[in-house]
């Protein structure tokens, strides 16, 4: 089983203790969102879950209780972007806690359990695209070294999307403004040793490769149109693909830990 801790709320940010005793006591209990009378007990045994994947922008409540993990195979995703303080109010300042925060954490865990995640992203007359083509740059030279990959995103502009984002007057982003972005990551991707990877959007699947030919970088699009398709069928794959994604880089994270452990 695939453990996630959590699409819902940051967990090793704001109940990281909450999180560890559950662990001591080797089960957890979850409600349904969308049922709220439904509640499941989670079995929490290693020989249960196969990889927990934490999802946070502020590991740092989980540095010091890394230790009560070791039976267990997981990995962070750890947002790190260039918005400000009019998007992320909450966050400590980046250059001085975050960016050593996540180094940290790299140190401890080691990089191949670490995955920067600069999403989503967006544009507005503050956030411009050259604005993010240089806060990518940026945090990409302070995390070279310390981590494998880098995952992007758009922002999908869902109606309470739209509601909760008002006050930002985010701008819509065009088919060239997303290819110049895309771009541009990938060629600093590669420049700082990154694989890049892209989340799944709800009609557009959009793959980006860097190509290393006689010296020179290719970044080539590949845009494919879905096919519309049933709202239940789509989450439904989604969900599978997401399941095999996390249980494939399980098995890559456990074969990297153990020929380092034969080493």
């Amino acid at each position: 089983m695939i453990l996630s801790a959590s699409r819902r709320t940051d967990i090793p940010n704001y109940y990281s203790e909450w999180f560890i005793n559950r662990i001591r006591e080797g089960f957890l209990y979850v409600r349904n969102p969308m049922n709220a009378h439904q509640v499941s007990k989670i079995n929490l045994s290693p020989d249960v879950i196969d990889c927990i994947v934490f999802w946070t922008k502020n590991p740092i409540n989980m540095l010091g209780k890394l230790e009560e993990l070791k039976p267990y195979m997981y990995y962070f995703q750890f947002t790190l972007t260039g918005y400000g303080r009019d998007v992320e109010p909450n966050l400590p300042h980046k250059r001085e806690v975050l960016i050593p925060t996540f180094q940290r954490l790299s140190e401890q865990i080691g990089k191949e359990r670490v995955i920067w995640r600069y999403d989503p992203i967006f544009l507005s007359d503050r956030y411009t695209v050259e604005y993010h083509i240089k806060a990518f740059e940026e945090i990409a030279a302070s995390l070279a070294g310390y981590t494998d990959k880098v995952v992007i995103s758009f922002m999908d502009f869902y109606k309470k999307t739209m509601r909760n984002t008002r006050t930002l007057a985010i701008q819509q982003m065009t088919a060239q403004k997303t290819r110049t972005l895309a771009e541009k990551m990938a060629e600093i991707a590669l420049r700082y040793s990154l694989d890049i990877e892209t989340c799944i959007r709800e009609s557009l699947v959009v793959v980006w490769r860097v190509l290393k030919w006689e010296h020179t970088t290719r970044v080539s699009m590949v845009v494919n149109i879905a096919m519309q398709i049933a709202m239940k069928q789509r989450k439904k794959r989604m969900r599978d693909n997401m399941i095999k994604v996390h249980r494939c880089y399980a098995e890559r994270l456990r074969s990297m830990i153990r020929l380092r452990t034969e080493k």
